[in-house]
């Protein structure tokens, strides 16, 4: 990987003399990044010369020390450049790396372009060098001054933020809003992947791991049919330096074989969302949040990087000169509930701003909030951020001003720029700065002067908030301790055990819920006891075995959602009413599966299920299923009937560790961990215990699916929980109803 990001000597096959030729763009880059032009060798059978330098007909005729490739040709011709490839590593053997620009490969969908790619990789295989491609537009590294593109408008400016691309265009967007910025952003290393038919992005961030000039990585994600190697490396990297990813297709599209909630509202980015905080990285919505948020991590991280994680909520200061944006940006702050509250001060330091502000000012009316009026000159600015920053009870300050001609944004600029230089190498190096000077076109000098001082200046409340609430979200889970799973490369074999139902046909079946609970019982699991019947005097006998109220449900691996299906009598309390409910679960199955002369059971039920009726308490559900890309994933949230219209699932991939399960346990039901901050040693009061039942239980699945891989998805909905100090039976958690559905394979 060494040999992409800092070659002994570099080669463009394919360089033109045209300007207007991506082979001229290329070499152009690599001269103007910086790459000594001794090292840089120009490939191109009909030229002699390409900007300046001397030109060679193929890689095997040049003279000095050639690490990488950067190919640029008609696909039609690669075959005769890579047989070129394997003529220079035989005769020198320096040739290590080839970026692949050229397109027409496996991205056009048809069989041509497959084959094309096939080979391609094949002879490099052959040739003993790493392939970065094809379709791609490269690397840049602004420190060992590479870069492969033919991008314009980039300002490579040394900085410590990597970025990762499937997408050379998103790629380009980025860099180019990067350069775009009042006073161009720095960043490490680009890297576009293309068609990753050999380097990986996973590869990508291994290296990126060991950068020592990277502190912050984010990465441009589509999809991959392998997950679970690209959530290792994205795993290791985020244990000792920030992963921001933007991936697209968010689209929730339901299983459509799928027979349980677990299944039907797993949507591939559902998944993908929770995969991807297991792995501990942070997920965002949209380009400029993706690009803002990494920028102040990375200058967080730069500035202190062994400084103490701020608290959750982040204490947030405002200090504006006007009233009106003020109010909209505390609204703004206030959106972001539970990861940024106002910042309150001391009265020593509200002593000192009272001071420093002009007479009309309000100081701490609301609490976290300065606004020093439009008569606050630049030197009260430096004052008035010097004494928040250096209160230990605020974390972050934005600061808010819009030029106006008594105003100098320049100046202004210039005194927030020495008023952080000044308390930024103290106690306040932990604390993050947002100065905003609206708007863009109007205040582009002054916003240069703020950027130079290593201040991001992002130009609007909007931003800076998003970013605020991204960085708290990051310190949130660093400070959780929680570390995804790690999967194994292939599944075990199944392992059976005894008591368990007969095994489907090869067409695979749903389970009715007896044989399905029967299956679920070793996953640290406690049913509601029932029986199942096959007539109604049984059903009565359970009934008053069992003790009312009871619950009388068909029984069917037919009926998956037997509410749904008017399939379920509930609250029975006496045997006539057991009886009388018997009677109507026998019409409604004939209704459902033959006519009313068939017989007492028709033909797809097994009879009806005498459940003992659990008191009302906190529904949960909880289940599994086997992804097509992800493989075993588990599943929980707000259970009973409305899961899928208010009440989303919340996804992790198997296998799961106590951590993982706690995680996605607070995720799922977070309003019930509202309590728990001010009584952090208690995990999930008041529903502790049944909550730690529950992250057993999401352990027992999770192993369970990696045992049976026969076992397509499974539910529990709902499992009740209930509050410490009550329970079912002895247990603060019980499942009350089950469905699997096995493969038969």
């Amino acid at each position: 990987m060494r040999s992409f990001f800092s070659p002994e000597g570099c080669a463009v096959v394919g360089a033109s003399r045209d300007p207007a030729k991506p082979g001229h763009q290329i070499l152009r880059s690599m001269l103007d990044a910086g790459f000594p032009s001794a090292r840089l060798y120009p490939v191109n059978p009909r030229e002699t010369a390409v900007a300046g330098l001397a030109a060679f007909p193929d890689l095997a005729s040049v003279t000095g020390p050639l690490e990488l490739a950067v190919v640029m040709v008609p696909p039609q011709v690669l075959d005769e450049v890579m047989e070129d490839v394997h003529l220079r590593v035989t005769a020198r053997n320096d040739l290590r790396a080839l970026v692949v620009a050229s397109g027409g490969f496996s991205e056009l969908g048809t069989a041509e372009g497959r084959e094309r790619e096939v080979r391609l990789i094949e002879a490099a295989g052959r040739a003993g060098v790493r392939l970065m491609g094809p379709n791609c537009i490269g690397i840049i590294d602004t420190h060992s001054r590479v870069d492969t593109t033919f991008l314009h408008g980039v300002v490579r400016r040394p900085g410590s933020v990597a970025f990762v691309s499937q997408s050379g265009a998103v790629g380009a967007w980025i860099l180019q809003m990067l350069s775009a910025e009042a006073e161009p952003a720095g960043f490490s290393k680009f890297v576009s992947l293309g068609n990753m038919a050999d380097v990986t992005m996973a590869e990508t961030l291994d290296y990126l791991r060991l950068d020592g000039a990277t502190r912050a990585v984010g990465v441009y994600l589509e999809g991959t049919s392998e997950p679970r190697p690209l959530l290792e490396s994205i795993q290791a990297l985020a244990a000792d330096k920030p992963v921001v990813v933007l991936k697209t297709g968010r689209t929730d599209i339901g299983g459509s074989a799928a027979t349980s909630h677990t299944g039907a509202l797993a949507g591939p980015d559902r998944v993908w969302d929770g995969a991807l905080r297991q792995a501990g990285a942070l997920r965002v919505d949209g380009m400029q949040e993706f690009v803002d948020t990494l920028r102040v991590l990375a200058a967080r991280l730069e500035r202190a990087p062994s400084a103490e994680p701020p608290p959750t909520p982040m204490r947030v200061f405002l200090v504006t000169h006007a009233g009106g944006p003020g109010v909209y940006t505390m609204d703004l702050l206030a959106s972001k509930g539970g990861l940024l509250e106002p910042a309150g001060v001391s009265e020593r330091t509200k002593a000192v701003l009272k001071k420093a502000v002009p007479p009309l000012a309000s100081v701490c009316r609301p609490e976290g909030h300065v606004d020093m009026t439009a008569s606050a000159t630049p030197a009260q600015h430096a004052q008035v951020v010097k004494a928040i920053l250096e209160d230990p009870g605020v974390d972050a300050l934005v600061t808010l001003d819009l030029p106006i001609s008594f105003l100098p944004e320049e100046e202004v600029a210039g005194a927030l720029a020495e008023a952080w230089k000044d308390v930024a190498a103290g106690t306040a190096a932990g604390r993050i700065f947002l100065p905003l000077l609206m708007h863009d076109r109007w205040s582009h000098r002054g916003r240069a002067i703020l950027e130079r001082a290593g201040l991001p200046a992002l130009g609007s409340p909007e931003r800076a908030v998003s970013a605020l609430a991204n960085v708290a979200r990051y310190f949130t889970g660093r400070r959780s301790g929680a570390a995804p799973g790690r999967g194994p490369d292939r599944l075990p074999e199944r392992s059976l055990g005894a008591g368990e139902p007969p095994r489907p046909g090869t067409e695979g079946v749903t389970l009715n819920e007896k044989d399905s609970a029967t299956l679920l019982a070793g996953s640290q699991i406690t049913f509601a006891p029932s029986f199942l019947t096959r007539d109604r005097e049984d059903a009565v006998r359970a009934a008053r075995e069992l003790g009312f109220p009871v619950a009388l449900k068909l029984c069917s691996g037919n009926v998956p959602h037997k509410v749904a299906a008017g399939a379920v009598r509930l609250g029975l309390r006496n045997p006539e009413e057991v009886a009388g409910a018997f009677d109507e679960l026998i019409l409604r199955a004939k209704e459902l599966f033959g006519p009313k002369d068939s017989g007492l059971f028709p033909a797809g039920t097994d009879g009806v299920l005498v459940q003992a009726q659990a008191p009302p308490g906190l529904e949960v559900i909880a289940g599994a299923f086997r992804d097509p890309i992800f493989g075993p994933v588990v599943a929980v949230g707000r259970g009973g009937t409305a899961v899928g219209r208010d009440r989303p699932l919340f996804f992790r991939v198997a296998p799961l560790g106590p951590e993982d399960a706690r995680d996605v346990v607070r995720e799922a039901l977070a309003e019930v961990f509202e309590a728990e901050r001010a009584r952090p040693a208690r995990f999930g009061a008041p529903y502790g215990r049944g909550l730690s039942r529950l992250v057993e239980v999401l352990e027992g699945l999770s192993k369970l699916m990696l045992l049976r891989n026969d076992i397509v998805e499974a539910d529990l909905n709902p499992v009740i929980l209930y509050p410490d100090g009550q329970s079912y039976r002895g247990s603060n958690l019980v499942a009350v109803d089950a469905l699997v559905r096995l493969s038969g394979e």
